[in-house]
């Protein structure tokens, strides 16, 4: 397999593939490659990685499609060209590739993945509850609706502890009829 150390090793016009590489950083997505040669493409400037060293590659894309980090390539066309116009310093120049595809469990890195997905549907109907016996003591004039009053203040503190244990009371999936 060929490593990172190996690629900048080679000389500036080295073509090769067939290795799979990680992103470890984007960068930025260039405006269109080559439309005067043939199909429109675009360059997506990233750095790889193998997990030892690091080399910036600029991945010739067909669509515009952003990578992510930790995504893994398999490079299968690609040469070394000069890093900046004056020669200074090697990058890669992807010509051909694969995505190679993993689920959310398969990330190598745990730091990244997804906590969950989805939205929280017990906390949307937390407050749902709460919402709905709030306007309960509005209606019924328990929760008093003057802000500048102190004895409001106390009640109005009072109430919404009692909403908030209400709310526990419902939101508890234990049957609440055995009581």
């Amino acid at each position: 397999m060929t490593t990172v150390k190996q690629l900048l090793d080679s000389p500036i016009g080295y073509k090769t593939g067939g290795f799979v590489l990680q992103v470890a950083h984007t960068h930025k997505m260039r405006e269109k490659y080559g439309a005067a040669q043939g199909p429109e493409r675009w360059v997506h400037e990233v750095t790889l990685t193998d997990g030892t060293d690091e080399i910036k590659a600029d991945v010739l894309l067909v669509k515009k499609r952003k990578f992510c980090r930790l995504e893994e390539i398999k490079i299968i066309v690609c040469e070394i060209i000069p890093e900046s116009s004056g020669g200074y310093g090697k990058k890669l120049l992807v010509h051909e590739y694969e995505m190679i595809t993993c689920t959310a469990d398969e990330l190598p890195d745990r730091e990244y993945r997804p906590t969950k997905s989805g939205p929280d549907w017990e906390a949307i109907g937390r407050g749902k509850v709460k919402c709905r016996l709030l306007e309960a003591a509005i209606k019924n004039g328990i929760l008093a609706l003057d802000p500048l009053s102190n004895t409001d203040k106390v009640h109005n503190e009072f109430v919404r502890a009692e909403i908030a244990r209400n709310a526990d009371w419902v939101m508890s999936p234990e049957d609440k009829y055995d009581e």
